[in-house]
């Protein structure tokens, strides 16, 4: 029985999920359907990039991954059909496999093999829809694969994907001693208006504690501090927080509120260098690397 799951930025106002879960169902009637989410900003893929890069890996290995946020739908755009591996909660390697636009969705995984679907082959329907190759022409293929149709024989070739270049965290070389300092951006805004960094805890080791951190705002002349906190308990209501977020990014949050909305930041930029910036401290002396 396979697992196919669905991420997309159609919302659940209309029927387009309805219509892709038909479509699934139809050619792989076994398959368990799971919804991650249908509230990806609209046409924001690197928001989706990161979801999708936090949420895959918590599935069983062999799942199907099929995404679809897509605004060069209908375009010379390619469809990707692909395999990634990542290491599970056990830290073995477990083997997904993904379906999507080839236009930088998966940036963020290990891809290790990828193809270009064949559309042809794959047009299955009479009339294929120029604005919704995810009913189309990649749900049909998700379902292909969940059957254990090869990615060979779906592919007309192997390809490099797409790949966007999303910020990279900046070291400051002026930080005061015993701490480490660092330049960030807000990638964007999760359904709570918590705002999600490009600072992952896997660049840092562990035991490394937030001390200080300020956000850059435009109603404001200079940075705001946000109080770090290790839980949103520990915070006061409609206090602007700074933790490390189940997702292993530094979040800034403000308590039963919309950090968002309160510092009116614009996330959906879509030239990086428009995205919100952020400082952050770091005590180095909790870092337990060369502890006995």
């Amino acid at each position: 029985m396979a697992i196919i799951t669905l991420t997309t930025d159609f919302g659940s106002t209309a029927g387009y999920v309805a219509q892709m879960k038909a479509v699934l169902l139809r050619r792989s009637p076994d398959s368990v359907l799971v919804d991650i989410t249908h509230d990806v900003p609209p046409q924001n893929t690197t928001a989706a990039a990161i979801w999708l890069a936090d949420t895959l890996p918590w599935f069983p290995s062999g799942s199907v991954h099929l995404a679809v946020i897509d605004p060069g739908v209908g375009t010379s755009r390619k469809i990707l059909v692909g395999r990634f591996e990542c290491p599970n909660q056990s830290g073995i390697n477990d083997q997904h496999f993904i379906v999507g636009p080839d236009n930088g969705l998966f940036s963020l995984l290990n891809i290790v093999d990828a193809w270009h679907l064949d559309e042809t082959a794959m047009r299955t329907v009479r009339n294929v829809s120029n604005t919704f190759h995810g009913r189309d022409l990649m749900a049909p293929a998700a379902a292909a694969i969940a059957g254990g149709i090869p990615l060979s024989e779906l592919g007309e070739r192997r390809i490099d994907p797409v790949r966007f270049p999303l910020p990279k965290p900046e070291h400051r070389s002026d930080a005061p001693a015993g701490s480490t300092e660092i330049r960030g951006k807000v990638l964007y805004a999760d359904s709570f208006g918590n705002l999600i960094t490009n600072i992952h805890s896997a660049d840092y080791p562990s035991g490394h504690t937030i001390t200080e951190a300020w956000i850059d705002c435009p109603k404001e002349s200079t940075p705001i501090l946000a109080r770090p906190v290790a839980t949103y308990g520990d915070a006061t209501p409609g206090e602007l927080v700074v933790l490390w977020g189940s997702g292993g990014r530094v979040e800034f949050a403000v308590c039963n509120g919309n950090a968002a909305e309160r510092l009116a930041l614009d996330v959906y930029g879509a030239d990086s260098r428009s995205l919100p910036s952020l400082t952050l401290r770091l005590d180095d002396s909790t870092d337990r690397r060369d502890a006995p």
